[in-house]
Formats: structure tokens, sequence, C-alpha cells
């Protein structure tokens, strides 16, 4: 072997040394890369997992809290819807009364409501053709010895039953809508109070009104 070639020789192992050495190095530096990013890759998975865990929650959360408000609204107006459909039997109640047990109740509205005055009742059309004959004299005898004084008026007015009383120029609307309109908190709050206890029938319920 020639000087030549052993130079040449000593060039290509020193070569492959150092080839072996960068080759040998790179790897580390890969594998050390890779363990890095392994790392950092598995702390942004738990971030995401912990983020999304506890978006997670505080969509159940808002979830629960959104069908605890419906089923409040929902069960509120299913009991507004109750007080109301009561509110309204208790009125048709007194439309279906026999026409006896509907002039005493009128009776007791007149004696309930007349003032200490002269005036006139004014009926329905329906309830003034219906008059029991005596219902005249019941109405004197009622307020015989007191200030109050009514004449049974020869007009009408379309009005769902009761009466209205005038005194000149001044009206008082004693018709079940208006006395069932003007009482409407009144009787929501009874009915509230009683409606599933079962303690008052929609009857009942007319007779506490009038």
């Amino acid at each position: 072997m020639t000087g030549l070639e052993k130079i040449l020789n000593s060039i290509t192992d020193d070569a492959k040394c150092a080839a072996s050495e960068i080759l040998e190095n790179a790897n580390k530096k890969a594998m050390d890369i890779k363990k890095e990013y392994e790392l950092k890759i598995k702390e942004k998975l738990n971030e995401i997992a912990n983020r999304t865990l506890t978006q997670s929650k505080n969509i159940i959360e808002r979830a629960k809290s959104l069908a605890k408000t419906q089923k409040r609204n929902i069960m509120l107006e299913t009991k507004q819807n109750m007080i109301k459909e009561m509110i309204e039997e208790a009125k048709n109640c007194l439309y279906r009364l026999p026409k006896d047990d509907y002039f005493v109740i009128i009776l007791n509205m007149i004696e309930k409501f007349a003032l200490p005055q002269r005036g006139d009742i004014v009926f329905s059309q329906k309830d003034k053709e219906r008059l029991p004959k005596d219902f005249k004299q019941k109405i004197e005898t009622m307020f015989i010895n007191r200030s109050e004084s009514l004449d049974i008026s020869s007009e009408t007015r379309e009005i769902d039953g009761g009466f209205v009383l005038v005194y000149g120029a001044i009206e008082q609307n004693c018709s079940f809508n208006a006395l069932f309109e003007s009482s409407n908190d009144e009787l929501s709050d009874l009915v509230n109070d009683i409606l599933f206890d079962n303690k008052v029938t929609p009857s009942q319920l007319s007779m506490h009104l009038i």
C-alpha cells in the first residue's frame, strides 16, 4: 500500500467515524425532540381534556338551569290555566242554576250592592222575561223601613247575567262578567290557596264572590 493510499484510507476511516458520531448525535437529538414534543402533546391533550371537561360541566349546569326554569314556567302556566278554568267554571255555575235558585242569588246581590237611595235595576232581556211574579214585592219587602228603593226598569242591557243599578247618571255594573273581572285578583289568590286541597268547588267559589 502506497503512502497515498494510507492517507486516503485514514481520511475515509475518519470520515466514517465522524459520520457515525454525527448520525448518533442526530438520532439522540431526534429522540430528545420526539420526547419533548410527546410531552408537549401530552400536556396539550391534558389541557384540552380539562378544558373540555370544564366546558361540559358548564353546559350540563346551564342545561339543568334551563330545564329547571322551563319546568317552573310550565308549572306556572299550567297553574294559571287551572286557576283561570276554575274561575270560569265558577261563573258558569251561576248560568246553570235553576230559575228559582238563580233569582235567590240575584236578590242577595241586590241587597249587597244597592245604594241607600232610589234607583232602577236593569236586567238582560232574558232575565227580564223570566222574572218571578213576586220579584218586585220581594225587593220592596227587603228594603222596608230602609233608604234603599229600586224600581225594575223597562229597559234591558246586553249583559251575561246579574244586573245594572242606575241612580240617575250613575250606573253600577253588577253583571257577572263585571263582578268576576273586578274580583279577578282576589279570586285567583283564593283559588291558588285552595285549588289542590279540593276544599272549594266552583259553585262554592261563585257564592264567595256574590
